[in-house]
């Protein structure tokens, strides 16, 4: 027998691609996809079974993204993970989140309430809404946020502590202390 010596492309457990120069009767790795012109070698890429991620996953990058500060990435893999599912829960939260910290206050609270169509009792998005509300100098809609989330967890410290940092800016030092 004859021994084909061509460039080919190993595919690994982890979907990576290698190309290597050996021979393919010796390679004990997947079976090589043989690249003998760039069609054959684009129909056999096509072919390939590559793992489409889940909005799920996209949504745990993202969230993976917004931990190491890098906004610009997270939003990209929110927006993808809210393009497969629009109504992924949590996913309008994070993506509400990473404007607020991109400084994007109108884009926040549009994801916020939209976290909030999907779940009015999503006590995160009621407390990041007011606390974007408190940072446009909005600090009775902040207030009002969270008074919402208080219904739901009458001992939620960050609730009760935003709203009383936003009753002091108010100078309703008596109310404030209240909380």
């Amino acid at each position: 027998t004859t021994k084909n010596k061509f460039p080919t492309i190993i595919i690994n457990d982890n979907n990576v691609f290698n190309i290597i120069n050996e021979d393919t009767d010796n390679c004990n790795k997947k079976k090589p996809i043989e690249i003998n012109d760039s069609t054959n070698f684009i129909d056999n890429v096509n072919n390939i079974n590559t793992k489409k991620m889940s909005a799920s996953d996209l949504m745990n990058e993202g969230k993976n993204f917004l931990t190491k500060g890098n906004y610009k990435d997270a939003l990209d893999k929110f927006n993808q993970s809210l393009e497969i599912d629009p109504n992924l829960p949590e996913c309008n939260f994070y993506k509400g989140v990473t404007h607020q910290l991109l400084s994007q206050f109108d884009e926040a609270l549009e994801s916020f309430n939209k976290e909030l169509s999907l779940n009015p009792n999503h006590i995160n998005s009621l407390i990041s809404k007011g606390t974007t509300y408190c940072i446009t100098d909005k600090k009775e809609e902040g207030i009002e946020e969270f008074n919402k989330a208080l219904e739901l967890d009458p001992n939620n410290n960050q609730a009760l502590i935003n709203k009383s940092i936003a009753l002091q800016q108010l100078k309703k030092y008596e109310e404030s202390l209240e909380c």
